[in-house]
């Protein structure tokens, strides 16, 4: 059974007015409070312009008073003018400084609106700066990942025996780790192979790339890993290439879907210099220019897996683009 209790249980229309007086109540509190705020947010104001238009100022004037009095002073000393001119003079550093003073501050005053504007407007920036993705391009450490990719075949006799023969290779695989340093997620990021360059041992120079070719974020799924999201503080690694035991560098991507002239990229030993550009959605573009030594590595003594071998170092970077 319900029951009601205070001025409701003794009659419906005083509890009521109650309640109605208690939600004007509570209406009026928090106009007082709103109130309250606003007037310390411009008091607040007021205070900060003040303090801007104040700050230092004093000190600046009162040395220059100081000085201007000293010269006076010094000049007193060789001239002696009638005392009503040595008064007005000797007067002159008050005068300056009840007519500098005050002009200064009201032209601060007025001003100061102005600064507070700015300098809030600037300190929001930078927090949105903050918050906006940023993406750090390192190599990793050691530059080269090493790598084994195992193959093979299994055959099963009449009799039911099963027997697998595994082939592989070892290489060194050239990446790039990728870092969101910012608080928010870095959307659609990209890849660019915008140039490369191989220069032979004789020190020819040949452009092996005019075009733009994307560079994958997984290995094992090349063409599908074309394009990712990095959440804030995740790291991605740009694949680039692998060396195989003779020195040869392919890059990570299936040669049949990439055009007739870029399916030997990068191609036999040698050294390479390449330039790739990592761009997204909501990110602005950078580049940064590697040099790729590749090469086959002695072969094993006493038997095992042969691989090539690579060395890597960064050239340059910038952003949006390495000037020249």
């Amino acid at each position: 059974m319900k029951r009601t209790f205070g001025l409701a249980a003794i009659s419906p229309q005083l509890g009521g007015i109650a309640g109605g007086m208690l939600h004007q109540n509570s209406i009026q509190n928090l106009n007082s409070l709103y109130c309250c705020s606003m007037g310390m947010g411009f008091f607040r104001f007021c205070w900060g312009c003040v303090k801007r238009a104040f700050a230092g100022w004093f000190k600046r004037v009162e040395g220059l008073v100081s000085s201007v009095s000293l010269l006076i002073g010094v000049g007193l000393l060789f001239w002696h003018p009638p005392a009503s001119i040595e008064k007005a003079v000797s007067s002159v550093p008050n005068i300056l400084f009840l007519g500098l003073f005050p002009a200064i501050i009201l032209i601060r005053l007025i001003q100061a609106p102005y600064w507070l504007l700015r300098d809030e407007r600037a300190a929001r920036a930078a927090i949105e700066k903050l918050r906006q993705p940023a993406l750090r391009l390192v190599l990793p450490e050691p530059p080269v990942i090493q790598s084994i990719s195992l193959k093979g075949t299994t055959s099963e006799s009449l009799s039911g025996k099963r027997q697998t023969v595994v082939t592989g290779w070892k290489m060194d695989v050239v990446a790039l780790h990728c870092t969101n340093d910012g608080e928010t997620a870095a959307r659609g990021c990209r890849a660019r192979l915008l140039e490369m360059i191989r220069t032979t041992p004789e020190g020819d120079s040949a452009l092996r790339i005019v075009g733009t070719l994307e560079i994958p974020w997984s290995k094992e799924d090349p063409e599908g890993s074309l394009s990712i999201d990095i959440a804030p503080a995740q790291q991605q690694r740009i694949w680039i290439g692998g060396v195989r035991f003779g020195g040869q560098t392919w890059l990570f991507r299936d040669r049949k879907r990439l055009p007739i002239e870029y399916q030997q990229l990068l191609g036999e030993a040698g050294t390479y210099r390449l330039l790739i550009q990592l761009d997204g959605d909501n990110i602005p573009p950078q580049q940064i220019q590697l040099e790729i030594v590749a090469g086959s590595a002695p072969e094993p003594v006493g038997g095992g897996i042969i691989h090539g071998s690579a060395e890597v170092r960064v050239l340059a970077r910038g952003a949006p683009r390495i000037e020249e």
